[in-house]
């Protein structure tokens, strides 16, 4: 294995563009968990986000002009979309409930995130096309960190259930 980060610092979620030459991930090296890229070409790192509070788990959109990310918004997390590499972000899916982990599908027209907002974190899906919002896991106490398989028939999730974390598979359309 080879180290891309040497900085003395907490470095985590990795995340590859769309391309392959990026890795972007979040770094608390200014007191703050920012988002930072690294070109694979050059080894050079660049400051993609670092508004106060959270700048984390990003997502590549397909065509790799934008990213999701969760950020600290109103009363909890929310996601923003974020033109990459710079650019202003705006609300993407918010509210007072905490938003994490987005995933966009293979083409780019839906997110796959995870929300709190009944309670416990469940797996939904927000169309970007017609804004409806779609909660797909009603089992299990914690669900988490969808990703979309390739072809995006597929969405996989850790979830907890008897007191364990598995992983599950279940289609965009909850079945």
């Amino acid at each position: 294995a080879e180290p891309l980060t040497r900085n003395g610092s907490i470095n985590i979620s990795p995340t590859w563009s769309p391309d392959g030459r990026m890795v972007l991930f979040t770094c608390f090296r200014r007191r703050n968990p920012d988002l930072y890229g690294i070109s694979l070409l050059t080894g050079k790192v660049e400051l993609i986000s670092s508004l106060p509070g959270v700048n984390a788990a990003p997502s590549f959109h397909p065509d790799g002009r934008k990213i999701a990310l969760m950020m600290r918004g109103g009363e909890g997390t929310d996601i923003f979309l974020l033109p990459f590499p710079h650019g202003r972000p705006s609300l993407l899916v918010g509210g007072w409930a905490n938003e994490t982990s987005p995933s966009f599908s293979p083409d780019g027209r839906k997110i796959a995130f995870v929300s709190d907002r009944t309670g416990t974190p469940q797996v939904y899906i927000k169309d970007l096309v017609s804004g409806r919002v779609t909660r797909l896991t009603f089992e299990g106490s914690y669900n988490c960190s969808p990703a979309w398989s390739p072809r995006g028939n597929w969405i996989a999730y850790s979830g907890m259930v008897g007191g364990r974390f598995h992983i599950f598979v279940i289609r965009p359309d909850g079945t």
